[in-house]
């Protein structure tokens, strides 16, 4: 039986953007969707429709500055989390924000290089969770985001005393569920100037 919308208020949000962008050469999360939203207006938007009880947001210094600056409404209502050590690899990132869940059942992870949140894709991963330790959306045979882990995922990474291994590689002891979509933007990735350019043709 398919769950329904009212067991959304047991998922959380964790957007990861704590990067340096060196490559982009401005802050990702800044980068202009359309007229009224940047990407992680954009991103937290969609959780919030979906209806996730908490957003969280993983941002470095600097960021964190800019984002002040900025000054967002859709923004201001979440909880800003700040990585002092963007250089090291993303598992850092997701283990700062995971601790400043109150008390997670699942969590989304959203890299905000990738803008776009569809709520069907959301529903689709939120119905498989407890079939698996974490599910991972799927567009013609290649995984995307955002994947959706579950409690005791969560609860093993922030008791790891790892810091700077590769996620992929810690979460390669869990049970992973791949999850057809008919949604190929869960592939894209925005690294660069190109890369940015080409979302705008998409």
């Amino acid at each position: 039986m398919p769950k329904t919308s009212d067991h959304h208020k047991k998922t959380s949000a964790l957007i990861l953007a704590a990067g340096n962008s060196a490559r982009m050469g401005k802050p990702k999360f800044m980068l202009k969707f359309d007229e009224n939203h940047t990407f992680l207006e954009k991103i937290i938007k969609g959780y919030q429709n979906f209806g996730c009880i908490e957003i969280i947001v993983v941002l470095n210094p600097s960021g964190d500055e800019i984002l002040k600056q900025y000054k967002s409404k859709i923004v201001e209502n979440e909880h800003i989390i700040i990585n002092p050590n963007p250089e090291r690899e993303r598992f850092f990132s997701i283990k700062t924000g995971l601790k400043a869940f109150r008390n997670p059942e699942n969590v989304f992870i959203h890299p905000v290089d990738n803008p776009f949140v569809n709520k069907n894709v959301l529903e689709l991963l939120f119905q498989k969770s407890g079939n698996s330790d974490y599910q991972v959306p799927e567009y013609q045979g290649k995984g995307g985001h955002p994947i959706l882990i579950s409690k005791n995922v969560i609860e093993r990474i922030c008791n790891s005393t790892e810091t700077d291994i590769n996620s992929k590689i810690f979460l390669k002891q869990f049970i992973q569920l791949r999850v057809n979509v008919d949604a190929p933007e869960i592939l894209i990735n925005i690294n660069n100037l190109d890369d940015y350019k080409s979302f705008f043709k998409y």
